[in-house]
């Protein structure tokens, strides 16, 4: 064979090998630690879908390793050292407990974390500077505390003495708290805390809120899902109107809610790891915050507890269960 067309064999050769180098490298699989409260949510397929769309699939260029804690916060410490040990690419923490645990268990790995309020419990030093190597999407519950409580008065006008429900493990509660605390003298409120840390403590909760002669009930953000059937039972057996947390919870029979539409925090929340993923460091992302809240109205569990709501809410109602 001619010398010259041996050499360009060669090179031919030396391209395609490096042609395939590439490519493999292209198709490199990276690896996502997911760390949860709880079971996964029903907004959580959203996130993955989302990182489809963006062109990260599983099983081909992306490995998802997914924990959660099972309501038992005391797991959370072990389970994010579990997934720091993984070396993953970026760690997503959903809510306060999982990211505090996140970033007691790594100071480097990017963290992409779905955020009650980040600066009130020292998660970030600002929306717009979070800082280290945290970053993320907000649902600002821990701002919207007054807005729910305005909103629970425009459905019940005449009720005064509220009962207000939260999570004693989250620490997301606490600003929440301080909030009412403030608003109430100029709302001619009387609130009453119950702290609570499991299902089981709700009816005895409940029965000294009635005892009290409680008008209304309202639970605070921050972990409140696994709360959510048995509240929306006891509210029904009581006939005390309790705004909940979320739209699915008044899908499931809770009265009222008013909240950020975590499905598009969550597509947020995917956004922020692709960016990451393609090169981005936490540190040039500013925690994404929701421009749009949704009302969620039911209507079945207003009649059943004898409770019409007031034309003013049903017409800024997003969503209306009949």
């Amino acid at each position: 064979m001619p010398f010259g067309e041996c050499n360009k064999g060669r090179v031919c050769a030396l391209f395609c090998l490096l042609l395939l180098v590439s490519l493999n490298s292209g198709a490199q699989t990276r690896v996502v630690g997911v760390l949860l409260p709880n079971q996964p949510p029903p907004e959580y397929p959203a996130f993955a879908q989302q990182l489809a769309k963006l062109g990260w699939q599983e099983g081909r260029n992306l490995k998802l390793i997914v924990r959660h804690a099972g309501g038992n916060f005391e797991r959370l410490p072990g389970l994010a050292d579990e997934l720091v040990m993984s070396k993953p690419d970026v760690l997503v923490s959903v809510f306060t407990p999982p990211t505090r645990a996140a970033m007691k268990a790594t100071a480097s790995i990017p963290i992409v974390a779905f955020f009650g309020e980040p600066v009130a419990v020292r998660f970030a030093g600002s929306f717009a500077r979070p800082g280290g190597n945290v970053t993320g999407v907000t649902n600002l519950c821990g701002e919207m505390a007054g807005k729910r409580m305005t909103l629970l008065l425009e459905a019940i006008p005449d009720a005064r003495r509220i009962a207000v429900l939260l999570n004693a493990n989250d620490p997301l509660t606490h600003p929440q708290i301080e909030e009412l605390k403030r608003i109430a003298p100029q709302l001619a409120l009387e609130p009453r805390f119950y702290p609570l840390k499991a299902p089981d403590d709700l009816p005895a909760a409940f029965d000294d809120a009635v005892k009290w002669k409680a008008e209304a009930g309202m639970w605070l953000c921050g972990q409140g899902a696994a709360f959510m059937k048995r509240t929306a039972e006891l509210a029904l057996k009581y006939r005390l109107p309790v705004m909940v947390n979320q739209r699915q919870d008044v899908e499931a029979g809770g009265l009222m809610s008013y909240f950020a539409d975590h499905h598009e925090r969550f597509r947020a929340m995917a956004l922020y790891v692709d960016r990451i993923l393609k090169g981005a460091k936490p540190t040039e992302l500013p925690i994404d915050q929701p421009l749009q809240f949704e009302l969620a109205i039911n209507l079945r569990t207003a009649k059943s507890i004898g409770l019409t709501f007031p034309q003013s809410v049903l017409t800024r109602a997003d969503v209306v269960v009949k």
